[in-house]
């Protein structure tokens, strides 16, 4: 599942994060976050959690926040957006500006924009 906020007032775009992370977690107490910067990037992360979730395992709450900037980053991520939105973990990316082709592509798989 896939929520993407962006837009040029990031303070508006942080706290609809916030918003979203509160809710996901009061619906999934059990779930763990976590939060992804370009420096903090991980590829094999990336595909250990867009793996499917096991019947004992928690859900996920992943923030990828301005990854798409990145363009090695983001070639990755949109390689793989069909299966963030297919995963049962939360998957909320946050940026402040996008390209319109790379709105178009989240969009189709995306549970909110």
């Amino acid at each position: 599942m896939i929520y993407l906020l962006y837009g040029s007032n990031t303070s508006k775009a942080r706290e609809k994060m916030r918003e979203i992370l509160a809710l996901q977690l009061k619906k999934n107490p059990d779930a763990s976050y976590f939060k992804f910067e370009t420096d903090t990037w991980s590829s094999e992360k990336l595909e250990e959690f867009v793996g499917s979730k096991g019947l004992f395992q928690k859900k996920l709450i992943i923030i990828l926040d301005g990854l798409l900037a990145d363009k090695e980053i983001s070639k990755e991520i949109l390689e793989n957006i069909k299966k963030l939105g297919e995963s049962e973990n939360i998957f909320l990316l946050i940026e402040e500006t996008l390209t319109k082709e790379i709105v178009k592509k989240i969009e189709k798989v995306a549970e909110k924009v």
